[in-house]
């Protein structure tokens, strides 16, 4: 099945700024360059930076004791993990400098895209969305120099994402799949994905876990993983083993 190609670009910006969870205040300009000729928002920046911490320190290998919010032990660890179609083993500095380029490249090549093809979006489910997030973890994203609204402007690239698919490859789209193509990928080629996500956040109180808090559900969730990585198969994964698994340890 046809996917979509994005140019990957080099964007000349070494990561000075790494985001962690504590964070703190700061001043940016309005943009830190270009790509392709699509400006890139400082914002955008720092959220793709923000977003690619995160990851690199979950991936991160940390000694006992050590935490994703301890800044300089996730720079300094390993990490492993994919990178686009790449498997990649660095740094933490290095991970988080590849993850934040290939968000960049991503969204300018997005904004290009849809662009290039008048492109029309509501705007209503990005900004629903920003709203959700912001009330829950805007003191957060502003210590650490992100605006509502480049959270809004990040969220509706990827509605311009999901939009650029059908555009493309929509029965209506410049390069339609076939419906034979459809069901040869669904049938030998498409991966089915079974997640259950523990919460971070008391929705009663809307306060964040602290870090016991985060290594306690850390526990409980790789104790739920390594229960169904001995006893779940392709069969029953894909039907109540995950659930089962999981409200048990919940």
């Amino acid at each position: 099945m046809r996917s979509i190609k994005t140019k990957l670009f080099s964007l000349a910006m070494a990561v000075s700024m790494v985001l962690a969870l504590a964070g703190c205040a700061m001043s940016t300009p309005s943009t830190v360059g270009s790509i392709g000729g699509i400006e890139i928002p400082a914002g955008i920046y720092l959220l793709a930076q923000y977003n690619s911490y995160n990851t690199a320190a979950n991936a991160a290998e940390l000694a006992t004791g050590e935490t994703a919010s301890d800044v300089k032990a996730v720079l300094k660890a390993t990490c492993t993990g994919t990178i686009g179609d790449e498997e990649v083993t660095a740094t933490g500095s290095e991970y988080v400098a590849k993850l934040t380029d290939r968000a960049i490249s991503y969204y300018a090549e997005v904004e290009r895209r849809f662009t290039e093809m008048n492109g029309v979006l509501d705007a209503a489910e990005a900004a629903d969305t920003a709203d959700n997030l912001w009330s829950t973890n805007g003191d957060l994203y502003t210590a650490n120099g992100i605006s509502k609204t480049s959270l809004q402007t990040y969220l509706l690239n990827a509605q311009k994402a999901k939009a650029l698919l059908k555009m493309t490859y929509g029965p209506d789209g410049t390069t339609p799949v076939a419906e034979d193509e459809y069901t040869d990928f669904v049938n030998n080629d498409c991966y089915y994905i079974e997640a259950v996500q523990f919460p971070l956040v008391d929705y009663s109180t809307y306060s964040m876990a602290d870090d016991d808090q985060k290594a306690a559900i850390m526990a409980t969730a790789e104790s739920c993983m390594a229960e169904l990585n001995t006893t779940a198969t392709a069969e029953t994964a894909s039907n109540s083993a995950l659930y089962t698994a999981a409200m048990n340890y919940v």
